[in-house]
């Protein structure tokens, strides 16, 4: 991900990521298309890769096989009580910034 484009997350963007980790083991199925449209209201593919690739270049998840999987960081996200009390690392607050 570009730095133009880390520079456009949002706190949708964040709040989503945290929704679709929510779902637990739903998350490394092959069903993320349909949770981003029941879960995150996405309209489209193109928004869930976006949400992926977010998620990714802020070390939340990593890629392994074509399955997308929480990082040991993506694991303590997930069990924040809401997204805006995560206390992320500080390269992850660069980013976000």
């Amino acid at each position: 991900m570009s730095e133009n484009q880390t520079t456009s997350i949002t706190p949708k963007d964040i709040q989503a990521l945290w929704l679709l980790i929510q779902n637990g083991e739903g998350f490394h199925k092959d069903n993320l298309t349909l949770i981003s449209q029941k879960v995150l209201k996405y309209s489209n593919s193109t928004d869930l890769k976006k949400l992926l690739s977010i998620g990714k270049s802020i070390g939340l998840l990593s890629q392994c096989d074509g399955k997308w999987l929480l990082t040991p960081l993506g694991e303590s996200f997930k069990n924040t009580v809401h997204w805006r009390l995560w206390s992320p690392p500080k390269q992850t607050q660069a980013i976000l910034q």
